[in-house]
């Protein structure tokens, strides 16, 4: 009979998850301040969200890559 081999599962809980959801939120904060409707605060959940990759891609173009 095969012996059955244990497998060891090991997570990295890193900080860097944690610092993206609070620089998630923060961006949420500051993009609902100016929000009047449901609307405005939809679209700034969708904002905080894409503006990273927004800022890269200027970054990218600036840098002429």
């Amino acid at each position: 009979m095969a012996k059955k081999d244990k497998i060891k599962v090991v997570t990295d809980n890193s900080t860097l998850s944690f610092v993206g959801f609070v620089a998630y939120v923060g961006a949420v904060v500051y993009f609902l301040e100016g929000a009047k409707h449901i609307g405005d605060v939809i679209y700034a959940f969708i904002e905080a969200l894409v503006w990273p990759g927004i800022v890269v891609y200027y970054v990218l173009t600036n840098l002429g890559a």
